[in-house]
């Protein structure tokens, strides 16, 4: 494994632009499709296998004979050709769907928003479990900020959820991933949807058009949240006390670390020149915290750290929805 990420994972970046976590094939041009499947090593498929108890076969074979062995029934294995690993255990009804028909979908995507929806990122997370797609927007401003907009694809091959499409922003000036729901602040309106059918190219088509709908409304939304956010002030030592709360039962360090974790961004609060005005009010905090989980490295680092970053990327950062959660009802 390298620099945190599972051995079996890939990624590449069009345009010139640095990969996820500095690594991976960086294209100088543009791509498509097929390049993302050839350069991020996603060209690879998922078969279905049958799943045994291990006792049955022991008792079978201890048996003798030429007795038949019955798979456990409701279940199959999803295994990933290439390395022959499970990727994940999903009832028998569960329908695969591959890299590359995932991609096609990414096609759509860019084909209804030609020369403004840009391939930018592809590859893997926790060795193929999850496949992603990030297509890049024109930016727009919030406030006084620029704010990158990018749609993702997500596919999972471990049973964990169906194909969605995921829309986040980022603010240029300090790259902080603004990766929430606001159906808190406006019902009706999320970031994400499930794609569950692509039978045909206007099925597809239908759903491209659906993600692109999702993504506006949703970017409309944020505009008026950081509008509102913006003229609300706010109490950060007590906001942060409510975000990271201390547990009793924890050890001298634990404790020790969650009060840096609370300092480390009131600090942000106060001093981050990219805030502006916003020091103290609810635009701010949400910014810092932002801030703190965008560009903060963890204080301890496994091998899937950095696939757990991105997925937060895509997902949505829990504590930063806290956050969110905590300033709208202050």
């Amino acid at each position: 494994m390298a620099h945190e990420i599972m051995e079996n994972d890939g990624f590449v970046s069009a345009n010139g632009i640095k990969p996820w976590h500095s690594i991976g094939v960086v294209l100088s041009g543009g791509m498509n499709s097929e390049d993302a499947l050839r350069e991020a090593h996603l060209d690879w498929k998922v078969t279905p296998a049958h799943i045994y108890s291990e006792g049955m076969v022991t008792s079978l074979r201890l048996i003798g004979g030429n007795q038949e062995i019955s798979p456990i029934k409701g279940f199959m294995a999803n295994v990933r050709e290439d390395t022959n690993e499970v990727l994940g255990v999903v009832s028998d009804k569960y329908k695969i769907i591959q890299n590359v028909d995932a991609f096609k979908f990414a096609d759509d995507l860019v084909g209804i928003k030609e020369g403004e929806a840009v391939y930018e990122t592809a590859g893997s997370l926790f060795n193929g479990r999850r496949v992603f797609m990030l297509l890049n927007l024109p930016a727009e401003k919030i406030l006084d900020d620029e704010v990158n907009k990018y749609l993702c694809l997500s596919n999972s091959h471990d049973g964990s959820g169906a194909m969605k499409v995921f829309t986040t922003g980022i603010r240029v000036v300090c790259n902080n991933t603004l990766s929430m729901a606001l159906n808190g602040f406006e019902k009706g309106v999320g970031r994400g949807i499930s794609i569950r059918h692509m039978s045909s190219a206007d099925i597809r088509q239908k759903e491209a058009l659906r993600s692109y709908r999702m993504a506006d409304d949703y970017f409309h939304t944020l505009r008026k949240f950081a509008e509102k956010m913006a003229g609300k002030k706010v109490d950060v030592d007590n906001l942060l006390l409510k975000l990271f709360p201390e547990d009793s039962s924890w050890t001298v360090r634990q404790k020790a670390n969650n009060a840096d974790v609370r300092v480390t961004i009131r600090d942000l609060c106060r001093n981050k020149d990219d805030l502006g005005n916003h020091f103290s009010d609810g635009w701010g905090f949400v910014n810092a915290v932002s801030d703190f989980r965008s560009n903060t490295k963890p204080k301890r680092v496994t091998s899937k750290s950095a696939d757990w970053k991105m997925a937060a990327f895509m997902d949505g950062d829990p504590v930063l929805q806290k956050a969110v959660d905590l300033v709208l009802v202050a």
